[in-house]
């Protein structure tokens, strides 16, 4: 690829060198007024996400901070910043893990009717245990 672009710049060049003076000098001038544009879009874009980076970083730096003092406060305190104390295991045995249930099998689907008058009932059943209360 790169070999083919060499090769179409220097059949471009070579056809340029029979042109007027005056012709060379614009083409060559168009040239590098794109390759300048370029050049400067570049030079932007890499701006802008140098300028992202540095935000970003900012941030993870101020949240590490937060963390670290956190941390301190609850290594000095024993306490959490939300006002919890630190509940430590207990040694000695430990208590047996329970396994949650294994979920319920997802409902079959419902017509529309039959959905809207399950929904329709259960609403009635809310708002009559909820009068009694």
């Amino acid at each position: 690829m790169v070999l083919n672009l060499s090769k179409e710049f220097a059949d471009f060049m070579d056809k340029l060198r029979e042109e007027p003076l005056e012709e060379q000098i614009n083409e060559i001038s168009d040239i590098l007024t794109k390759v300048m544009a370029i050049v400067v879009s570049a030079i932007d874009d890499i701006n802008q996400k140098i300028a992202n980076i540095e935000y970003n970083f900012t941030n993870l730096q101020g949240a590490q901070t937060r963390i670290v003092q956190e941390i301190q406060q609850i290594k000095a305190t024993g306490v959490t910043p939300s006002g919890k104390p630190i509940v430590s295991p207990a040694p000695g045995p430990q208590a047996p893990i329970i396994k949650p249930a294994a979920p319920k099998p997802a409902p079959r689907p419902l017509s529309p009717m039959s959905a809207r008058s399950a929904i329709n009932s259960e609403l009635k059943a809310l708002f009559s245990r909820r009068k009694k209360d």
